[in-house]
């Protein structure tokens, strides 16, 4: 026959030992499982980093891109007459002209001339070129 009292001793040893050997698992468990959440934050944080830095980095690209296209939008609308240049089709925010060629040449800026003194000639406000 079994000693109930024996046995009810035996499970709580072994309930009680099971509860430090859990004790001692979790506390391992949580150690490493710490330490990877750790390097998985770390990871997190420097995505984010990454991720933001690329939707920056992306915004600035798509507004050269935007400005780059624009670019080449007015070049493809200007003619050039008697060395200054015009615009074939209207561009939104310009006159007709005339712009000056050294500025769009070198810079890409479509700057409209002045009137000279006297109204003779033109002259550019920006390089102070007078084509």
């Amino acid at each position: 026959m079994i000693d109930i009292a024996v046995a009810l001793t035996a499970t709580q040893a072994i309930i009680s030992s099971g509860k430090k050997a859990l004790e001692v698992i979790d506390r391992l468990k949580h150690v490493e499982l710490h330490g990877v959440m750790v390097d998985l934050m770390d990871q997190a944080v420097e995505l984010k980093s990454q991720l933001v830095d690329l939707k920056e980095e992306n915004t600035q690209i798509r507004e050269e891109l935007a400005a780059m296209r624009r670019r080449k939008d007015i070049r493809s609308k200007l003619r050039k007459q008697d060395n200054l240049y015009f615009l074939n089709e209207p561009v939104e925010g310009y006159g007709d002209g005339p712009f000056c060629t050294g500025c769009m040449d070198k810079d890409e800026k479509l700057i409209s001339l002045d009137r000279g003194r006297r109204h003779i000639g033109w002259t550019c406000p920006v390089c102070k070129r007078h084509p």
